[in-house]
Order: structure tokens, then sequence, then C-alpha cells
């Protein structure tokens, strides 16, 4: 079996910036501060380490995020489906993400999985908006449960092992991500690595971490599958 691991914004789908807007937003309205919030935000970082590292900057003790952390994530959430009810987005899926979900889905030796940035909430908003169905994947990590990116490789992992019985802590999990921490991130874990140049680092960032496979996008669906099963 093997645990293919997808990145969501810049890899499946587009969205406008409209975390980054809700994040603003909320920010601004539990601390009153949204403080230099657009330079914690590049591509590949949690949502976790975005609240962090921007209220930290601004001079926030951690005391006070852990205590209004639970708040500002609510807030959060509901600007996020607020935005989203009113039309205010641009979420699309990107080329050949849909077609090679629904491929992966087919297989028998696929276990289908995410790790994002987003928290599981927004996740799950994108994905159906930009017409994928979320529950094709089976275990995840989230952008929520950590605030450092590479954290959460080994907790999809392990919730795969959990689910199955199987062992996917090599080179048997793949990720595909548009950034070169999905790509480093990959390598900590010892996974494989797939990179498409649809989101925020160019090809030629993205050509300097090695990914093992870098294409355009995912719509060379021939392409994708030999470098997720590696023949």
């Amino acid at each position: 079996m093997i645990l293919v691991l997808f990145d969501i914004d810049g890899t499946l789908l587009l969205t406008g910036r409209l975390g980054q807007k809700s994040a603003k937003i909320s920010l601004e309205r539990v601390f009153g501060t949204c403080g230099r919030l657009d330079d914690f935000y590049p591509g590949g970082r949690t949502i976790e380490g975005i609240f962090v590292d921007t209220l930290s900057d601004a001079g926030f003790k951690p005391e006070l995020y852990l205590e209004k952390r639970d708040q500002l994530y609510e807030v959060f959430f509901n600007e996020f489906g607020t935005r989203l009810e009113r039309g205010e987005h641009h979420i699309r899926p990107l080329p050949g993400a849909i077609e090679l979900i629904k491929y992966l889905d087919r297989q028998d030796d696929i276990l289908l999985g995410l790790v994002t940035g987003n928290p599981h909430y927004t996740a799950e908003l994108k994905l159906k908006t930009a017409g994928i169905e979320p529950s094709v994947f089976k275990v995840g990590a989230f952008g929520n449960e950590s605030a450092e990116r590479s954290e959460l490789i080994p907790l999809a992992q392990n919730r795969a092992y959990a689910l199955t019985g199987e062992n996917y802590f090599g080179d048997n999990t793949i990720v595909l991500g548009d950034t070169t921490r999905d790509v480093l991130s990959a390598k900590l874990s010892g996974a494989k690595s797939i990179a498409v140049t649809t989101g925020t680092d160019d090809k030629e960032l993205l050509e300097f971490v090695q990914p093992d496979l870098l294409v355009d996008d995912l719509s060379n669906l021939e392409l994708v599958v030999v470098g997720i099963f590696g023949s």
C-alpha cells in the first residue's frame, strides 16, 4: 500500500487568498492587530505557525495567545465560512487535480491523505467548493495541529498506520505539494516528493530542493502516476 499525501492550496486548488483575508480580520478582532501578517504568510506554512509568529512579532506573549487561541480560531472559521457563503472567493481546482484524485481513489493499493497548512474545517470547505470530495482522503494532518510543517507528515503516517496496521514510515509515502516546505518536510520524514509549479514557489526554487519529480501541474496523469508508483 502506498500513502499519497496531498497539500491543498496551490497543489489541488487556488483560493484567491481567502484564508489570508480571514486570518487578518480574525487577528484584528481578537488581538486588535494583524501585525505583519503578510510577512508570515508564505506558502507551505501552517495556520498555527502563522498565528504564533505573527503575534510573537507583534509583541504578544505566548501565554496570551494560548489564552485566546480557541476564540481566534472560532472567529477565523466564522469569517471564512461567511465569506465563502457570500461568494467572496475564487476557489477553483487546478489542472488535473480532480482527475488524479478520482484515478487514485479507484486503486486498491493507494491510501489517500492530506497534509495541509489548513485546519480541517477550512480544508473540507475548500475541497468541496472546488469539486473534490473530501471523504476520499482517509487520513490527514492539519495546520492547526502544529506550528511546524515538518511535524505533519509523521502525524499523517501514524494515523495511516493506526487505520490500516501497515507501516508507512519510508518511501511508500508520497507527498505532493507546491512549496519547498512540502519537499523538505517529505525528505525529513523519508518520504518521496512530487512538486508542482502551480503555487507560490517558482520552478527554479523547487528545482533547488530536488523533489523526486517536478511537474508544471497535475494534468499529465500518466507522468504523475509513474512518479507515485515508481515505475
